[in-house]
């Protein structure tokens, strides 16, 4: 069992880094959502900074941005066991991706919902 990379320890969480890692840099270069989130990610960080009077507030509008990110990655490696599975169609296969679509697709909702709610409240704060 001493010879198992993956039975605890610095060793484990090195691995495990660089695992997701790739797994991150892969969907950068493959997946355009994927890239489409990290960009707006990259942006939304500043913006919640400028407008947010408190950490909290910041945190509330970076959160979802960062939730979109990780479900998008659940979607693509869904879509990716699929395809690996078979490429001829099935409608199981169609339902699961069906099923990551609407998950993604509801995290759009749920972030479109936080910035627009924090615009429309700096823009008129009497709402």
């Amino acid at each position: 069992m001493k010879d198992n990379p993956f039975m605890g320890g610095k060793r484990t969480l090195f691995k495990a880094s660089k695992f997701a890692l790739e797994g991150i840099i892969y969907g950068y270069k493959n997946e355009q959502a994927i890239r489409h989130e990290i960009i707006f990610i990259l942006v939304a960080i500043p913006v919640s900074i400028y407008l947010s009077e408190t950490w909290i507030e910041m945190m509330a509008l970076i959160f979802p941005c960062f939730l979109l990110l990780v479900v998008e990655l659940l979607n693509s490696a869904i879509e990716a066991a699929i395809d690996r599975t078979s490429q001829e169609y099935h409608y199981l296969s169609k339902i699961a991706k069906d099923l990551g679509a609407a998950a993604v697709f509801i995290c759009v909702i749920f972030v479109a919902v936080v910035w627009l709610s924090k615009i429309a409240f700096s823009i008129i704060p009497f709402i």
